[in-house]
């Protein structure tokens, strides 16, 4: 399907999850959870309802890979972000108040987001 929106794409390797059974059963719910995602949003789609999770646009596989088709997000992951900042203020004798004051100001607006993507999949029995 063709479309103008960026996407992201989860790609996994087969071959991995034949090894690790684990990983295939960890995919295949992670895809499961978004595909019901998928149906509740659409269901809500006439709402202003703000859905605070990744959604599912598609998926498929080949004979060497399995495919997600994410939405796009370009800030990247919370991980990221956590590095971005760290490796861009860094530690100093005289900067260790102002780093403080920084992370106690970010930190609760990424909790409240967290609450909130794990308050909709609870609210939706997911």
């Amino acid at each position: 399907k063709s479309s103008q929106q960026p996407v992201a794409i989860k790609v996994v390797d087969k071959y991995s999850c034949h090894k690790q059974p684990a990983m295939l059963a960890s995919i295949c719910a992670e895809q499961a959870i978004l595909k019901e995602l998928r149906v509740l949003c659409a269901r809500q789609s006439n709402t202003s309802t703000v859905h605070p999770v990744v959604q599912l646009i598609a998926s498929f596989h080949d004979q060497e890979c399995l495919y997600l088709v994410l939405q796009c997000y370009t800030v990247g992951t919370l991980q990221d972000l956590i590095q971005h900042y760290v490796k861009n203020n860094p530690a100093s004798d005289d900067a260790p108040l102002q780093r403080s004051i920084l992370y106690q100001q970010s930190i609760p607006f990424y909790v409240r987001q967290l609450w909130q993507a794990i308050g909709f999949l609870h609210q939706h029995g997911i």
